[in-house]
């Protein structure tokens, strides 16, 4: 008789849900390469009805989902975390270190800048455009005549003397190096000399039309 009615409890905690709550899960991997995406599944026990993850460092950093899949945009080694709840009852298991991120195996560089005719009184915007997750940049900035300049900043805004610059941008992460060069890249004259410049609205048009010119011309025109 108690043996009946033991199973009768577990059954009947079962059929009620009441089952204990259980909380894991499992990845399909746990080493990638930055920018790789990793999806988890849940594997708690006890028909959880509310999940709640956090991961260190991901893109998400939580989700609310069962399944969710999350992506990481830097190196290291990251730990995962999930509760999961249900009628008020709750369990929460921290895997600590679980995911391991790495570097690609390669790099290339690749850069842009803001406009490449300039007074040496403007400011010059260049853009680190490259892939591979670099973490380090070295520009270098030659002219003849002139003294090289150097950055380490990604983005760097800078002024430079007159010349004719020529760019050059290294990238690294520890697995790679790259680089890329464009001769006589940039255009700097004195801010008091003058350099010859147009824009157009419409290169055709009809007879009897009209297509208005603008001025673009840099440093100090006085007369048109």
């Amino acid at each position: 008789i108690l043996a009946a009615a033991a199973c009768f409890a577990a059954v009947s905690c079962q059929e009620n849900g009441t089952e204990p709550l259980r909380a894991d899960f499992v990845s399909d991997v746990q080493e990638v390469i930055i920018g790789e995406t990793v999806a988890f599944k849940d594997l708690s026990s006890g028909s959880p009805s509310r999940w709640d993850w956090t991961f260190e460092d991901g893109e998400p950093g939580a989700s609310v989902l069962s399944e969710p899949s999350v992506v990481w945009h830097k190196a290291g080694t990251f730990s995962v975390s999930l509760k999961v709840q249900r009628s008020g009852n709750s369990d929460e298991i921290v895997k600590e270190r679980y995911i391991t991120v790495g570097y690609p195996s390669s790099v290339t560089a690749d850069f842009s800048v803001d406009r490449t005719t300039v007074t040496n009184m403007d400011e010059i915007t260049f853009t680190d455009l490259s892939s591979g997750y670099p973490e380090s940049w070295k520009w270098t900035f030659t002219s003849p005549g002139a003294e090289p300049v150097s950055s380490s900043e990604k983005n760097p805004v800078l002024k430079l003397e007159p010349g004719l610059w020529t760019v050059r941008l290294e990238v690294s992460n520890p697995n790679a190096t790259d680089a890329k060069e464009v001769k006589d890249m940039i255009t700097v004259i004195d801010k008091y000399a003058v350099s010859a410049g147009f824009t157009a609205t419409s290169r055709t048009t009809y007879a009897g039309g009209k297509i208005h010119f603008r001025d673009a011309s840099i440093g100090s025109a006085s007369e048109w």
